[in-house]
């Protein structure tokens, strides 16, 4: 069952980001770069989302198909270990 959700969710990584998906990303290109959480980026979301998409980028990449499938990749994770407990 989790193979065809995998082969859904790539098939859906093609869109791009809206909202705050787009604000996450940017927010966490510039924590790349250097800067700091309600300093230099000023949001009122938690820092978590942040640090999120910050390990997304720094492993896949910062494109819009990245950042999904590491969230792809994230969620099917939850999923196994949700299904093995």
């Amino acid at each position: 069952m989790l193979a065809v959700i995998a082969v859904l969710g790539v098939l859906v990584c093609v869109q791009p980001f809206t909202g705050d998906q787009a604000l996450f990303a940017s927010g966490a290109r510039q924590l790349r770069h250097g800067g700091v959480l309600y300093r230099d980026f000023w949001d009122v979301k938690q820092p978590g989302i942040y640090a999120f998409y910050l390990v997304g980028g720094a492993l896949f990449g910062f494109s819009e198909i990245a950042v999904h499938l590491f969230e792809l990749a994230v969620l099917l994770a939850f999923a196994v270990v949700l299904q093995l407990t």
